[in-house]
């Protein structure tokens, strides 16, 4: 079994949770392993060059320049003749 635990406070790391865990994991091997969740769009702005290709694709989206637009059913088609290669 895995489960995860999305923790925004620190402080919720009581003996409660360490009861929690006890009870789900009962005579079994765990582990346990901490990192710290970041936002992916701070992440992601994190670099120049992503943040320049992100800015500039969302701007494409809102100007609707330079965008593929496939009606439904060639979408339709296309997918079908993808998934036979």
């Amino acid at each position: 079994m895995e489960t995860v635990f999305k923790i925004s406070n620190p402080a919720e790391l009581n003996d409660k949770f360490l009861k929690v865990l006890k009870m789900l994991f009962q005579d079994k091997a765990i582990e346990i392993s901490i990192r710290e969740d970041i936002d992916e769009t701070d992440y992601l702005m994190h670099e120049p060059a992503n943040r320049y290709y992100l800015r500039n694709e969302i701007k494409n989206l809102n100007e609707e320049t330079n965008l593929i637009k496939i009606p439904g059913n060639d979408y339709d088609e296309l997918v079908k003749n993808l998934l036979r290669k």
